[in-house]
């Protein structure tokens, strides 16, 4: 059985992507305002700085809607699809299926925010976590929902605070100093229903302009979650997404 089917991935993945998809639209012309730990290393905290700056310089998100681009999926069962999107067609015909292999994935919507806007950075409230060999890694507070919480749901499914569970973590790349991460995971396992057990999720997605100082979109995403279903049923589950600008 895929994991896409089950009932509550299916809550799993559209209550996450509409809350992610929320703060993408909040305030989007708000500068961030990283909070800098000052017992951070010197280069960690410049590398910040340098991003911050370089992202709320960048170009309106409305310009990463102008450019045609591929969208890729894939996942661990062999299915392929492969979308276009084109801005120049009516609202409504922009996207064209160009290929499927196996089962069409063009529903999938993975849930991290496609676009990494100063609104997105600023409500993660970052602070230093640590050095990796490509980043300096800073940790998200996960209060990106507070301004944006959905309605009021009376189905026990829906009362799973999924914030509670996700810590977010934003790489800065020490060449470029510019943002190049984000990634959303866990650290316990949790039941997001009675019979689902999530022991492993990891959001994770890297960012580059389409064009030229035009926002940054998140070309390369990947989902990887596992768990068990009822007493017999364990499942691991890696969907892939790829975003590549058609034409110059």
């Amino acid at each position: 059985m895929h994991i896409l089917s089950f009932p509550f991935f299916r809550y799993w993945r559209e209550h996450v992507a509409l809350l992610l998809s929320a703060c993408i639209c909040f305030a989007v012309s708000t500068n961030v305002k990283a909070s800098f730990d000052e017992t951070a290393p010197h280069h960690a905290l410049e590398a910040l700085r340098v991003a911050t700056l370089a992202l709320n310089n960048r170009e309106n998100t409305s310009l990463a809607l102008a450019v045609p681009y591929d969208k890729k999926l894939s996942d661990t069962e062999g299915n392929q699809t492969t979308l276009r999107f084109d801005p120049s067609k009516p609202n409504g015909m922009q996207w064209a299926t160009l290929s499927i292999v196996g089962k069409s994935l063009a529903e999938v919507k993975l849930p991290n925010p496609f676009m990494l806007t100063p609104a997105v950075v600023d409500k993660l409230n970052l602070t230093y976590f640590e050095e990796e060999p490509d980043y300096w890694v800073f940790k998200g507070d996960m209060d990106i929902y507070s301004t944006n919480e959905p309605e009021k749901n009376t189905d026990k499914q829906a009362e799973v605070n999924f914030d509670e569970y996700l810590v977010a973590f934003v790489g800065i790349d020490k060449q470029t100093r510019q943002f190049k991460r984000l990634s959303f995971t866990n650290f316990d396992s949790f039941r997001p229903s009675t019979l689902a057990i999530i022991d492993r999720i990891v959001i994770d997605a890297l960012y580059a302009p389409l064009s030229e100082n035009g926002p940054l979109v998140a070309v390369q995403s990947q989902l990887t979650i596992s768990g068990s279903y009822g007493f017999l049923y364990s499942f691991e589950e890696v969907i892939k997404q790829e975003i590549e600008k058609v034409g110059d």
